[in-house]
């Protein structure tokens, strides 16, 4: 079934009955309705334009390199390689680990949220991965 304006439209006797004041309420909710879409058009505008700013630095296209310590974690918290590449593709962000020159990938694998600290070695153009673990553990 299609909705058409006239299918959504009142018929005008409906109108006629409504109560003293119902008339100036109707009006007031599409008021309000059309201030409300308005300002939900700006936020997606808004929303879309940080996205587009956001980029992954030009290290994120890397190949990537697993360390030995990561291959250990891996059997001790449960995820595999395809796992992790799978929380790289997916990634949310990222921001400075406390460690200069590393980045903690912030991911969600599983239901859970997830950091994954990488560290970009530029000489070989290749992104290692450090660790990853569970948001909360370290």
């Amino acid at each position: 079934m299609q909705l058409t304006a006239a299918a959504v439209t009142p018929p005008a006797e409906h109108a006629a009955r409504r109560p003293a004041g119902a008339a100036d309420a109707a009006a007031a909710d599409a008021d309000v309705r059309q201030k409300y879409s308005i300002l939900f058009g700006l936020f997606m505008i808004e929303w879309r334009q940080h996205m587009i700013r956001r980029r992954w630095p030009d290290w994120w296209n890397w190949d990537l390199e697993l360390s030995p310590h990561v291959l250990k974690r891996m059997v001790d918290r449960g995820f595999t390689e395809i796992g992790l590449r799978k929380m790289l593709e997916d990634a949310r962000g990222y921001r400075p680990d406390i460690v200069e020159g590393r980045w903690v990938i912030v991911a969600y694998y599983k239901s859970r949220t997830w950091e994954v600290i990488v560290e970009p070695d530029a000489e070989m153009k290749r992104l290692v991965i450090v660790t990853a673990y569970p948001f909360g553990e370290k």
